[in-house]
């Protein structure tokens, strides 16, 4: 049959071929078909398939029906598997033979697709090549009939799509469609709806098949809908994908690899992330897939600025977050972008390709933040210094997992710590290169040649930074005797180079390397005088050996004793740091108190009883600073001591023993002569004829001082000699004050050599420690001796607060540092309970004034120095009564601190102390949590203590309204205690208007007449500012949500919730802005003196305004993209302008008359006291000015007055912005409002007089004169704006030639602002101005403009 049938259509016989296929059975001519596509040696079956076609005319209906079941069975066959030559012999024919398909046919295919597609997946699929030439073909045809419906050709198609993505698709079926739909022209309605149904296969599908979809997906994106395309797979995968990382990874590949081939794609991912950076951020993959587009350099920078100003953002967000009540109960928590990239990092080790783009980002991050971020141990972390750690942390992270950045790390490490960079960028990087070597450094010892090779520049560094360097290097030292030797020889080149600095330097090196390379055995004093090489330490093994440590040791402690005849400076830095050689490495005790008594031995007298404190002093320099040298010998004597009591292998060497015994009787035998040392002795008049002399004879007797105390605090013989010795030192100290002041000499800055150690050891024998009596009576009964130990504490306290270390013994180890910290407050908490101890010189400070003092600078160094955890334990070993270290235990303390707040209240010159309790309880309150009760019970207390106790020093109060205001807006978002502390200053200072009568309000007692203005004032305009802020915040962050109707902007998930969210936050901000309108309205109306009261209402008016013309804007905003139809104005919205039209715009130009008329007399009053002392009679301005006055009046009032023009800007821009919201709503909201004068101005010409000299003849009493240019000459408007009729009614006369121009020329309503020149700009101009003067009146009058 199949040879008849290709017979006869070769022959061209339709009527046979019509009859055969009539009479054959449709599964017969099936069968022929399978056979021929089965059988790869047979000619194919495409010859039988077109006789098949060819001899079924449409004519007749069996021969349709035929036709049509020829071309399914032909698109089943492909889909079942068939040889592959003969698969695309039918599918190359079917391409062609579609085009003449009846719409009938096309329609019926379509269906049999749409059943196919959610078939069994088989092993060929190749029938889906037919799809796109079928989609095409119904685009052809006018009409079809199809679903009962008669349809256009696009809308049949569109109908297919539709029911086509209803099926259930399986996912290679999935990919066969997507490839055959990328290659037809689908309209962007049928792309979403293709779209669309793969996003929910992505959802459905695991495993590997993810990634292949994801790239279908992006291939499809080619055809259009790139921005949509993005959205959804950043939310999909941004959010919690059920894929595991590796997987992820290779979706991002493919993500890169298509947005690398289609520049459009990176077009639209950096609109993207341009409009949704916070969301970037804040996802992991779609910040990975951001990053790794810059590998194209053309965006790279672009990507990274934007990233980086997000990041800060979110920073400076989460900061508004945790100081706002407000902010927390309307906003829902912001994500932390810190999670996110750092789970990056993580996620590099899984595949993710982005490590060169993330390094490159986080090298960014450094070279851009480094040169601003501040190290000071007091600041407070900034955005921009957290998100530079951020970036430290990122950049170690990568070196420790990564090979291929460790090379770059380093060198940019290096090369910003040893080179000319800022001392900021070097603090910086050496905290990278620290923390490169302790995470990784086995990396840093791969590559040493590197940091040998940077080792030579060491002593050029300064010694700050030379010393960190060091101690960063301290793990590679003890792995690497070739660093060690480098090092090494680069120190004892700095011994001799010609600067003193480099000398610091390498002797700081020398005693670091004593203290990390410790003896196990001791280093006989003998050896320590031989000479050693550093070649010698064996360099086998991983860690140096205690024969090489022993040699390096000899090899330094020489080199130690020869920096002993160097410079001043020199050896200053051998005397402060040799006590912590010693108490890290005790073998060499003997060793360094032997070096250090050879060398003062030097500066004794012949009999060895006392020091020569002249030889260490000449012409007028000090050659050796014998006092520290004193004090580092006996500090390290006592450390010897000791050791040697638990040390056996001390006693090896009889000549140890004996140096630490002779070193004793020497300090002994010193300390017996200065006890009797009198100022009117041979000696003393040797001494004390130099100033320079006498600071050194103060230091040796503190330094024998600390060292017979620390020896045996509770010996009665001691506590004795302590107490004559400080005889003594008072005395010395007395001679030196008088020979200062007597020869009018500059006074030497002395600081205490009494280490912090030493003062915790008397402060806690003396007050804490019970017992001894006997023995130290003596001292606790000198009221000098104790106030001279606080003071030194005290000294030392605020120099640790201001650096964060001290210089000398334990100066920098922080823990020991907190320790003696705790033991001093501990000391000082007790004296302070128990009450006044000694009396009080007038004039000076008692003991409980400086303890309170000393209590007040320990906290604030605990609370920006060290951890929360940290404050708890400084509050157990300071206080009794707190045993844990709980919230609960710390607020038994601060109740405690309350109690004696109030007791300093009823003593005499208890206020000044109530200054530094109420800063404590205020640094107390930080660890609080917002939500605790026991910080609304500290804000109770204040609360309670403003309204009941009247205090009259200005300063305290300030700090109690500080410290209530801003407990209050952590506790609560509400300000009514604003508005009833506003209405006080108000009934206080009486009303602006004489003739008004304020109602007597009294329920503060705190505030009166004399600290309601400025103290109260400036502590409420402040905390205004602060609300402002937040609610500026509020207002920027609903319109960063706003949903936008534009692909570039990510639309929200739920659209209930966000309108939702919206509303709320409009009701709140509007709530709040009309309390602080309330508030401000109270002030503005109050009689304020002049001066910085004024100047601060200024500036909050100022700034509420701006917050009313930003509210103003948003909602503008609102209306373009909702439409007038669809927005609804908010009630509050309209109440809040009807009460800023009613109260605040009246109120404010109130106060500028007022405060123009108060500067106006008070100049009138100084010119005329100022006429009166030169004889002059007050006729006027120019006769004040022909006696030539000075006019520091004017100049003050001129100062005053410049934020008033400022004020009348902000005021006319937020009417400006509420007439054009108005006129979008066609509402108007200017129904209430003055209306404020027109800005606009035609000048005549015509009336200008150009005559200097009659200007400068006339009087200056006629105001109304302006550059030469009289009111009346400026024609009148007739824009129909209303408004003052006289200028002066609102500005007042002009307060110099500068001023004089700006106060009487403005600029129009939608014009800029006025420069700085006219910064007197008026609240109101003549309603006689007009439109804008051409350009070459506006030249003329710029030319003119300084002629008066």
């Amino acid at each position: 049959m199949e040879a008849e049938i290709i017979e006869a259509y070769d022959n061209g016989d339709n009527n046979r071929l019509s009859a055969i296929l009539d009479r054959a059975d449709t599964n017969e001519l099936n069968k022929s078909i399978r056979r021929r596509s089965v059988n790869a040696n047979d000619v194919g079956p495409v010859p039988l398939i077109r006789a098949m076609l060819s001899g079924s005319s449409y004519d007749k209906e069996s021969g349709t029906k035929r036709r049509i079941q020829v071309i399914n069975y032909c698109a089943t066959l492909l889909d079942n598997g068939v040889d592959t030559k003969a698969a695309d012999d039918i599918v190359a024919f079917l391409l062609v033979e579609i085009e003449n398909v009846s719409s009938r046919h096309l329609t019926e295919l379509c269906d049999f697709y749409i059943e196919l597609v959610g078939g069994d997946c088989t092993k060929f699929c190749q029938s889906f090549e037919l799809l796109p030439k079928i989609l095409e073909s119904l685009l052809l045809c006018d009409t079809l009939e199809y679903c009962g419906e008669t349809l256009k050709g696009s809308e049949c198609r569109n109908k297919v799509l539709e029911n086509l993505c209803a099926k259930e698709w399986n996912f290679k079926r999935a990919v066969l469609l997507t490839t055959a739909l990328r290659e037809t022209n689908l309209s962007a309605n049928e792309l979403n709806i293709v779209e669309v149904k793969l996003f929910k296969l992505i959802t459905i599908l695991e495993g590997a098949a993810v990634p292949r979809l994801v790239y279908q997906l992006l291939l499809l994106a080619s055809k259009g809908q790139k921005s949509s395309i993005l959205r959804g797979l950043f939310s999909h995968f941004g959010g919690s994908a059920p894929l595991t990382p590796p997987l992820l990874g290779v979706v991002l590949l493919h993500m890169t690899h298509a947005a690398r081939r289609d520049p459009e794609l990176v077009a639209e991912t950096l609109k993207y992330l341009k409009f949704s950076s916070k969301k970037v951020i804040q996802s992991t993959f779609s910040l990975a897939f951001v990053l790794s587009l810059c590998e194209l350099h053309r965006v790279a920078d672009k990507i990274h600025e934007i990233i980086r100003q997000s990041l800060l953002q979110s920073f400076s967000d989460s900061d508004k977050l945790s100081g706002s009540r407000l902010i927390r109960e309307l906003i829902p928590g912001l994500g932390d972008p810190v999670v996110a990239l750092l789970e990056l990092v993580e996620l590099t080790q899984d595949g993710w390709e982005v490590v060169a783009p993330l390094f490159r980002f986080a090298i960014n991050l450094l070279e851009t933040l480094a040169p601003r971020c501040s190290h000071d141990v007091n600041s407070s972390p900034t955005p921009a210094g957290r998100l530079l750690s951020l970036a430290k942390d990122v950049v170690v992270k990568l070196f420790t997992y990564h090979d291929s950045v460790r090379s770059e790390s380093l060198s940019l490490a290096l090369r910003c710590s040893f080179g000319s960079a800022t001392p900021l960028v070097v603090h910086h990087h050496l905290d990278l290169l620290s923390s490169m070597i302790q995470h990784h450094p086995c990396a840093i010892l791969q590559r040493l040649p590197r940091v040998i090779e940077a080792l030579d520049y060491l002593t050029q560094l300064a010694l700050p930074v030379a010393d960190r360097l060091l101690r960063s290097l301290r793990p590679l030292l003890t792995h690497s005797p070739a660093l060690r030797q480098a090092l090494f020889l680069v120190l004892k080149k700095g011994t001799f180079a010609k600067e003193p600095e480099a000398r610091r330097v390498a002797v700081n090196g020398y005693l670091q390397l004593l203290r990390y390379f410790k003896l196990s055995g001791s280093l006989p004093s003998s050896q320590s005088s031989q000479s050693f090489s550093i070649s010698q330490v064996p360099g086998v093994g991983a860690r140096t050996s205690d024969a090489a440590n022993e040699s390096l040791c000899i090899e330094v402690v020489g080199c130690v004793r020869r920096s002993l005849s160097q410079q001043p400076l020199v050896r200053v830095h051998i005397y402060n740091h040799i006590y912590d050689v010693l108490l890290s490495n005790s073998q060499l005790s003997s060793t360094l108190v032997t070096i250090l008594h050879q060398h003062v031995v030097k500066y004794l007298n012949e009999e060895a009883t006392t020091i020569l404190v002249d030889r260490g002093i000449e012409d007028d320099v000090v050659k050796d600073p014998l006092g520290r040298l004193v004090h580092a010998l006996g500090s390290c004597t006592l450390l010897a001591k000791r050791f040697n009591g638990g040390n056996d292998l001390f006693n090896e060497f009889e000549d140890e023993d004996a140096a630490v015994s002779k070193v004793e009787v020497l300090l002994g035998t010193l300390t017996e002569h200065f006890s009797e040392f009198s100022i009117e002795g041979d000696e003393a008049k040797l001494v004390l004829e130099n100033k320079l002399g006498v600071a050194e004879l103060c230091n040796v007797m503190e330094s024998l001082i600390e060292f017979q105390f620390i020896s045996d605090p509770y010996s009665d013989e001691r506590c004795k000699r302590v107490a004559r010795l400080f005889s003594s030192l008072t005395a010395v100290s007395e001679k030196l004050s008088d020979t200062t002041s007597r020869r009018k000499t500059q006074s030497i800055a002395r600081s205490s050599l009494l280490t912090l150690r030493c003062v915790s050891t008397i402060l806690q024998s003396l007050f804490v420690v019970p017992g001894h009596e006997d023995a130290l009576d003596v001292l606790r009964k000198n009221f000098e001796f104790v106030k001279y130990v606080i003071n030194v504490g005290l000294q030392h306290l605020q120099h640790i607060l201001a650096h964060g270390f001290l210089e000398g013994p334990e100066g920098r180890n922080k823990p020991k540092l907190f320790d003696h910290i705790g033991d001093i407050g501990r000391a000082l908490y007790k004296i302070v309970d128990k009450g006044e101890a000694g009396r009080s010189e007038k004039g000076k400070k008692s003991i409980v004034d400086l303890s309170i003092e000393g209590l007040c600078v320990i906290v604030e160094i605990v609370t920006k120095q060290h951890s929360k955890d940290d404050l708890y334990k400084l509050v157990v070993a300071i206080d009794d009564n707190v045993d844990d270290v709980t919230e609960e235990s710390l607020h038994l303390h601060v109740e405690h601190c309350e109690e004696l707040f109030k007791r300093c209240l009823g003593s005499s010159g208890g206020e000044r102390r109530g200054i530094n309790w109420i800063q404590m309880v205020g640094r107390y309150s930080v660890p609080y949590s917002p939500d605790s009760p026991l910080l609304q019970r500290l804000q109770q207390w204040l609360l309670h203590l403003v309204e009941s106790e009247d205090i009259s020093d200005i300063q305290l109060i300030k700090f109690i309204f500080c410290l209530l205001f801003q407990l209050q807006w952590r506790c609560s978002s509400s300000i009514v205690l604003l508005r009833e502390v506003a209405e006080e200053i108000h009934s206080n200072l009486g009303d602006i208007d004489e003739d008004v009568t304020i109602e007597e309000v009294s329920r503060f007692k705190m505030i009166s007449m004399r600290s309601a203005a400025p103290t109260v004032l400036v502590s409420l305009t402040s905390h205004l500012e602060v609300i402002l802020d937040h609610l500026d915040w509020l207002v920027n962050y609903l319109k960063s949500r706003v949903v936008v109707k534009s692909n570039l902007v990510d639309t929200e998930d739920d659209e209930e919730e966000t309108l939702e969210l919206r509303a709320k936050v409009e009701l709140e901000v509007s709530h709040c802005l009309s309390m602080v309108v309330n508030v401000m309205c109270q002030v503005l109306q109050s009689a304020l003196p002049a001066g910085t009261s004024v100047d601060g209402v200024f500036k909050c008016v100022t700034k509420l305004c701006n917050t009313l013309t930003l509210l103003i804007k948003y909602n503008i905003h609102m209306v373009q993209v909702t439409g007038v139809k669809l927005y609804v104005t908010s009630v509050h919205l309209k109440k809040l302008i009807k009460l800023t039209g009613a109260q605040l715009q009246p109120c404010s130009y109130g106060f500028i008359i007022y405060v123009q008329s108060v500067q106006t007399e008070q100049l009138k009053v100084s010119e005329a006291k100022e006429a009166k002392k030169k004889g002059v009679a007050v006729i006027g301005k120019k006769s004040a000015k022909s006696a030539g006055l000075q006019e520091p009046a004017k100049q003050r009032v001129l100062k005053e007055t410049r934020p008033i023009p400022n004020l009348v800007f902000a005021i006319e821009q937020y009417e400006r912005f509420l007439i054009e919201f108005g006129r979008k709503i066609k509402f108007d909201f200017m129904a209430g409002f003055k209306r404020s004068t027109s800005r606009d101005f035609r000048i005549n010409l015509a009336n200008i007089n150009l005559d200097e000299s009659r200007v400068e003849s006339e009087p200056e009493e006629d105001e109304s004169v302006v550059t030469g240019i009289e009111l009346e000459d400026i024609e009148p408007a007739t824009n129909g704006v209303e408004g003052p009729s006289n200028v002066d009614d609102v500005v007042g006369p002009p307060s110099s030639k500068e001023s004089a121009p700006a106060a009487r020329v403005s600029f129009r309503l939608s014009g800029k602002r006025p420069t700085p020149s006219g910064s007197n700009a008026n609240p109101g101009t003549s309603n006689q101005l007009q439109t804008q003067p051409p350009p070459k009146v506006r030249k003329s009058l710029g030319a003119r403009r300084n002629i008066k």
